[in-house]
């Protein structure tokens, strides 16, 4: 799979707090999958102010990660795919089917994107294509993918209420 940002991986982003953050531009993001197909999705501007915390690392992560040499913090170089994946996982992203923009069906697995799903293993694939396309190194893409596979289920699940 690979993903990018349509004009880069600029975001505009407001925050209020200093760690949430609300998107104030929409953003719209190419993902091929494996097999040649090309999938778009938006980020659609919705006033919010917790669009997104970054890399949601808790802090224990963050010390161990900096102690090894990754530096793994809320923003790094992975910062837009994060923001990506925080409304994959909030449930505020729309994919481009039938001509419009649609809201895509959550499912617990198997995901089958043409015809607008999406599960939490696509997610956090979407989001290791997007860290690549951004020069997060291997280390630190891996770790992160594996931790959100591993771990990423209560966040899936309470993001769904946010």
């Amino acid at each position: 799979m690979n993903a990018l940002f349509r004009h880069g991986p600029y975001l505009k982003l407001i925050t209020r707090d200093g760690i949430n953050s609300g998107l104030i531009e929409e953003k719209e993001i190419e993902v091929e999958d494996d097999n040649g197909t090309i999938y778009r999705y938006l980020m659609p501007v919705d006033g919010g102010a917790s669009d997104t915390d970054g890399a949601s690392n808790p802090w224990l992560a963050q010390v161990i990660s900096h102690l090894i040499g990754l530096n793994i913090d809320p923003y790094g170089d992975y910062y837009p795919g994060a923001v990506v994946h925080d409304f994959i996982f909030r449930r505020k992203i729309l994919q481009w089917l039938n001509g419009q923009w649609q809201k895509p069906t959550y499912v617990v697995s198997g995901a089958n994107p043409a015809i607008g799903q999406m599960d939490m293993d696509r997610a956090n694939r979407i989001f290791r294509a997007l860290m690549f396309g951004l020069g997060t190194d291997n280390a630190k893409a891996t770790v992160m993918f594996e931790a959100l596979q591993e771990f990423g289920n209560k966040a899936w699940n309470d993001d769904a209420g946010v």
